[in-house]
Parts: C-alpha cells; sequence; structure tokens
C-alpha cells in the first residue's frame, strides 16, 4: 500500500518532489495523460486541501501572513488509504 507522506513542514520544492517522486514510482500516464494506479490501472484520484504557507525566514517558527495554498495529494482510491492533510508549507 502507497501513501504519499508530505512532512508537517516542508518546503514548496520539497512538496513537489514528493509528488513527483510518488507519481513516478506508483503510476503511469495513458495515452490521454491521465495518471493511473500500476497495481490496478486505475485513474488516480486527489485530495484537494489548502495549506497554511509559512515564511522560511522565520524557521522552524511556522510564521507567516495567513496566506494558504491550494494542494493536491494523489492517491489510488482502490490500493491506498485517502491521504490525511495537515502540515504547512514554508516559502
Amino acid at each position: 500500500m502507497a501513501k504519499l507522506e508530505i512532512l508537517p513542514r516542508c518546503s514548496a520544492q520539497e512538496y513537489n518532489r514528493l509528488v513527483d517522486e510518488f507519481l513516478a514510482r506508483y503510476s503511469v500516464k495513458d495515452d490521454k495523460g491521465v495518471y493511473l494506479c500500476i497495481r490496478c490501472k486505475a485513474a488516480l484520484q486527489a485530495v484537494h486541501t489548502r495549506v497554511s504557507e509559512h515564511y522560511r525566514e522565520f524557521g522552524d517558527g511556522c510564521a507567516g501572513g495567513g496566506e494558504t495554498i491550494r494542494v493536491s495529494l494523489p492517491y489510488c482510491a482502490n490500493c491506498d488509504e485517502r491521504p490525511t492533510i495537515g502540515g504547512c508549507i514554508h516559502v
């Protein structure tokens, strides 16, 4: 069972790297550009949410101006648990 694990605090670059690694390891694209699960061939789903945007200048302080970023966490509804949402992105 695969699960995209997003760190409680990560940079936007780290988030993108984690998603790219998940897709490369657990999916293939069909001829229409849809990501399919490599195990059951179902189209991947996504959980959409907003995470807090914090300023990296404050280090681990998790301080920001109240902005949020919309993110999507891909998963296979047949093979994976629905991803849990939480954390923040440090920009």
